[in-house]
Formats: C-alpha cells, sequence, structure tokens
C-alpha cells in the first residue's frame, strides 16, 4: 500500500542446539512414555511354553506371573482383614478395628475379582458387579448406622446392605472349589452362605454363629495360604481361551 512501510514481524532467535522450557517439558513428558514402554515388553517377556490349549499354543509371560501374583496377594488381604474383623470376638481390639480389618477384607476381594481368571464372562461380570452393590450398600449401612461390623452383628437388616458382597465372595470360593477341589475352598463355599443366611434370618444363635465364623476365619487363611505352594499356570488356566476371547471381542 502506498505511503505505508511494511514491518516484518520478530522472530526471537534460539541458538542450536539449546530449547526454550515448553520443549524441554515437552522432552520430559516423553520420558514415563518410554519407561512404560520398557515396562510393557518386560511383562511381555516369556517366562515358560508354549502349553497346548484349547485354542492353540500359548506361553507364560512375566505380565502372567505378577497378575497371578496379584490375585493371591489380594487372597492374602481378604483372610488378613478377616481375621482383623473377627479378632474383637477374642477381646483383641475394638469396633474400629473391626471396621478396618472388613475394609481391608473387601478390598482385597474387589481386587481378586479383578484379577481371578474365570471363562464364563458374564459370571465374571456378575461377581464384580454383586462386589460393587455389597460396597455401596457396606457404605450406606456404616453411614446409617454409625459403624458397621458390630452394627450388622445386632441390627440384621444392615445384612441388606453388605450381603451382596458375600454372595460374590462365595462365588469365588465355588469357582475355587469347582476348579481345583480344594478343602478349604469346598468349606468356604458352604459355610458363607450359612452363616450369612443363618444371621439374617435369625437362625443362628450367637453360640452357633461366632465359631462358625472363626472356622471360616481360619479356613481363609488357609486357603490364601495354600494358593503360594501351587504352580503359576493353575491360577492363570488355559490363556488361550482368554485370547481367544479378546480376539472375538475386538472384532
Amino acid at each position: 500500500m502506498a505511503g505505508s512501510a511494511f514491518v516484518a514481524p520478530v522472530i526471537p532467535f534460539r541458538p542450536q542446539g539449546k530449547t526454550g522450557p515448553c520443549l524441554q517439558r515437552r522432552a520430559s513428558l516423553r520420558r514415563p512414555t518410554q519407561r512404560w514402554v520398557a515396562v510393557a515388553k518386560s511383562h511381555e517377556e516369556v517366562v515358560a511354553g508354549p502349553f497346548e490349549g484349547h485354542y492353540g499354543q500359548w506361553n507364560l509371560t512375566r505380565g502372567d506371573v505378577a497378575e497371578v501374583n496379584g490375585y493371591r496377594l489380594s487372597l492374602a488381604a481378604t483372610a488378613i482383614g478377616c481375621a482383623v474383623a473377627y479378632a474383637p470376638v477374642l477381646g483383641l481390639g475394638s469396633a474400629e478395628v473391626s471396621d478396618a480389618g472388613f475394609a481391608l477384607a473387601y478390598a482385597g476381594l474387589g481386587r481378586a475379582l479383578w484379577l481371578v481368571h474365570i471363562y464364563m464372562v458374564p459370571l465374571h461380570k456378575m461377581l464384580k458387579g454383586l462386589w460393587v452393590a455389597g460396597g455401596v450398600g457396606s457404605v450406606a449401612v456404616a453411614a446409617a448406622m454409625g459403624g458397621l461390623v458390630s452394627k450388622v452383628v445386632d441390627e440384621r437388616v444392615g445384612m441388606l446392605g453388605i450381603g451382596w458382597g458375600l454372595v460374590a465372595m462365595t462365588g469365588l470360593f465355588f469357582k475355587e472349589a469347582f476348579c481345583f477341589g480344594r478343602p478349604e475352598a469346598i468349606g468356604l463355599t458352604l459355610l458363607t452362605p450359612i452363616i450369612a443366611a443363618g444371621h439374617f434370618l435369625g437362625l443362628l444363635g450367637p453360640d452357633v454363629e461366632t465359631p462358625l465364623v472363626g472356622v471360616a476365619v481360619l479356613l481363609m487363611g488357609l486357603f490364601a495360604a495354600a494358593k503360594f505352594t501351587r504352580p503359576v499356570t493353575d491360577d492363570l488356566g488355559d490363556k488361550s481361551v482368554f485370547e481367544y476371547f479378546a480376539k472375538q471381542e475386538s472384532r
């Protein structure tokens, strides 16, 4: 345009080899990604196999081992939590200690339900849904009654809140009993619904109910401890089945 001067935009000079703060920030954000890639590769490292499966051969990886160990540690946390929740019955601790034990046991149960390998996908989803319902119910019961374990012992209606989690626990025990025939799992499959239903319906008096809970806590400890003596592939199952299901869902 006549009479006007063109002013070139000022472009800041950055010496070659140096980066501004934004570029430095981006570079730092890339590093965790690279570490996660390395972790993912290590999890895919084959440690045993191949094994013959229903839908072909499969290998045991470090990721599989970590997953199974996570499942077993979750069962151990559940067993410890149950023992802590039962301790006040023996005069060891208070109602708050019992509630803390219940929280630990319930968290361990949830983690175990998410990690357990069950071929029947709808059943697996149902057990996880029951656990969620029991968790919500437990929070509601604790808020309404000002406590949990001791309150449910005194007020049976509280079983309507926490009972769903016990149903999920029974399902997990049934899966273990059906797959491996372990006596501890069979005993827990029978005792858990008997104790829960017996308490809710008022069929069990304290003289019967308290020892039965003690037996269940003992069996839970034995069940969790025995898991660490079994091969990893026992809890993993036929990996080719899960890989087949994953391919079907991705289509």
